[in-house]
């Protein structure tokens, strides 16, 4: 799918983090290559079976993997937080790892994604396994603390009329909103997740890990129209001819980004926004995900 990037984005500032970034469009030959502060958008038409035609044309905004910490500063995650703004969601999807190690960045990565929620716009999120090496816990209550409901094994819905989140389906014009744990830390449980639901709804559902879709919970429990995932960074790393050594995946690169058909429900996985392990996203821009959803 095609990538824009947004030129209107700020960067870091000069002094932000030692590793001072750099914007990949200065750099000569193949360093445009180390384009890893440059924000951009990759877009995606989803048509998605049940949706009710007050939701026709939402548009969904994913962030994921900001991994705020020692490499990834505290003004980058602002700008992928104002970025995702203009992009003027209807719905906000964030799919974990909000900091990369330890308690110090928890507070200070939910009190950035907070204004997400400006102009009553709703988010929902669920944990990664950087959440839960940090201490999962402490990162829902966070969220929870500036209004983001953490919805691992879980389900919210978004009514269709009011554009607003409830516990509990208001209309037949609902789109069911599920989360499911972290594969590697937590635990995946769609059957809870999607529990007595109208077979006709529509079910959109968060996996911060996209080798969710292979499991068997998933592959054998209740239909998803589509799972939204992250954690692979693009491989964070891609090189020429010889494309992404390492994905984080158990399925090689199948997951490392974009739009696939998984074995049971179609999955967009984020490249994620920000960095882990070095300070580097060499060939894999970071990106905030737009999803317009139409009727099937």
């Amino acid at each position: 799918m095609p990538h824009e990037r947004d030129p209107k984005t700020p960067r870091p500032r000069p002094g932000d983090r030692a590793d001072t970034p750099t914007g990949a469009e200065n750099l000569p030959g193949r360093r445009r290559w180390l384009a890893s502060w440059d924000l951009t958008t990759a877009d995606y038409r989803v048509r998605m079976p049940g949706l009710p035609r007050e939701l026709e044309g939402m548009r969904v905004v994913q962030i994921s993997d900001p991994h705020l910490g020692r490499l990834v500063p505290a003004s980058f995650l602002a700008a992928a937080v104002e970025h995702a703004r203009r992009l003027e969601p209807d719905l906000v999807a964030l799919t974990g790892d909000y900091v990369d190690a330890g308690t110090d960045f928890i507070a200070e990565a939910a009190r950035l994604l907070a204004p997400l929620r400006r102009g009553a716009v709703p988010v929902v999120a669920v944990l990664g396994n950087h959440d839960w090496y940090a201490c999962g816990s402490t990162v829902r209550r966070a969220l929870e603390d500036v209004g983001i409901p953490v919805i691992d094994n879980r389900r919210l819905f978004l009514d269709g009329r009011t554009r607003c989140l409830d516990a509990s389906p208001r209309s037949r014009s609902a789109l069911c909103l599920a989360g499911l744990g972290d594969l590697g830390e937590d635990r995946i449980d769609p059957a809870v997740a999607l529990a007595d639901l109208p077979e006709a709804m529509p079910r959109l559902v968060l996996a911060h890990n996209p080798d969710s879709a292979e499991r068997p919970e998933v592959r054998q429990g209740p239909r998803i129209d589509l799972l939204l995932s992250g954690h692979t960074h693009g491989g964070q790393v891609r090189l020429p001819i010889v494309g992404t050594p390492v994905t984080m995946s158990r399925h090689g690169s199948k997951y490392a980004g974009g739009f696939v058909r998984g074995p049971a429900c179609p999955v967009i996985v984020s490249r994620g926004v920000g960095m882990t392990v070095v300070p580097v996203r060499w060939g894999v821009p970071p990106e905030v995900v737009r999803i317009t959803l139409n009727a099937a």
